[in-house]
């Protein structure tokens, strides 16, 4: 009874009835689910309304850690934003950081790990699909709209699409982190990192580089080349065409070597992730670490080493050959 009461009260302040066209879909889609219980399986509304649960349960635990009043407003729109903010403390508590409050002017999140002195400061985002020839996502109705004779909805992803949403992402918040920094918000020897999303219910990650499509937003790389010996036909030597640059639909084109100029320098890492609220990942830290080679600050290794996907590094080979290697 406890339990319940508890959720309902969460519910209630997180998720309201009172809903509108203009709201974010699935925020509709959560805070309308008995409405639907007609149209779908009871065990998939069971499963939704778990799903709700788990993100109260965020909200409860992390909230204060988030502006609570402009959350509460920014999940109506912005659904994904939040989650992704509410997440990103679950994962850094997890790891070993502590969450300092939160300031009324400054970077989303600011930490100290055990032991080291210094800050480290975290600008989230969790970037959109786009719209029209931008689109990154191309899908058919919601759930939350579905009619009784309609089809539940399939995605297809364009990964150049993607990776423009991520580029932009990474510098919207590089350029943010250079005012904070510029302006004396921050001290000049902290750690900014740039925290990016982008939600896939299809775990879409992987790029054509063998890596996933955040390295392949901040590093020029292509397709892999396979070299293989004539006579033994083995292979001698695996490499990556050199893929600067991601052309937009207008004929512009943007740069994908974002950790390798000079404007980056101010960053000392990208963390990222593609979780869902859907995921059914409890325990799993669902994130990436990327270290920035060129870093002003440059972070220790090894302190998002026991996540999903890993902490990665860009070294110089003994021939001056940049190689990109998981810690």
């Amino acid at each position: 009874m406890t339990r319940v009461f508890m959720y309902m009260k969460v519910i209630m302040t997180l998720f309201t009835s009172d809903v509108q066209d203009n709201h974010d879909p699935i925020y509709r889609h959560l805070a309308t689910l008995e409405q639907y219980a007609n149209k779908i399986p009871e065990i998939m509304l069971q499963e939704k309304i778990i799903l709700r649960e788990k993100v109260c349960a965020l909200w409860d635990k992390y909230g204060d850690r988030l502006d609570r009043n402009k959350s509460r407003q920014e999940i109506k729109t912005h659904f994904n934003s939040v989650y992704w903010e509410l997440y990103l403390c679950k994962v850094l508590s997890s790891i070993g950081f502590n969450l300092n409050d939160r300031k009324q002017i400054g970077p989303d999140f600011n930490c100290v790990y055990q032991g080291l002195p210094e800050e480290f400061y975290f600008e989230a985002i969790s970037v959109k699909s786009g719209e029209g020839n931008n689109s990154s996502e191309m899908k058919c109705t919601k759930i939350s709209e579905l009619k009784d004779d309609e089809e539940i909805p399939v995605y297809n992803y364009s990964a150049d699409l993607l990776k423009l949403r991520i580029t932009q992402g990474i510098q919207e918040k590089s350029n943010k982190f250079r005012t904070y920094i510029d302006n004396g918000i921050i001290s000049d020897t902290s750690f900014p990192i740039i925290a990016i999303h982008y939600p896939n219910e299809l775990g879409f990650l992987s790029g054509v580089s063998g890596l996933t499509i955040f390295h392949e937003s901040v590093f020029p790389l292509g397709p892999v080349i396979v070299t293989f010996d004539t006579k033994t036909y083995k292979p001698i030597q695996t490499s990556n065409l050199y893929s600067p640059v991601i052309s937009k639909h207008t004929g512009a084109e943007i740069p994908t070597t974002f950790f390798l100029s000079d404007t980056s320098s101010n960053i000392s890492g990208l963390l990222f992730s593609n979780i869902s609220y859907t995921a059914d990942k409890e325990e799993a830290c669902s994130v990436g670490f990327i270290h920035n080679p060129f870093a002003k600050n440059p972070i220790q290794t090894g302190l998002f080493k026991n996540t999903e996907y890993g902490e990665w590094k860009a070294a110089i080979s003994e021939n001056e050959q940049l190689q990109i290697l998981q810690i």
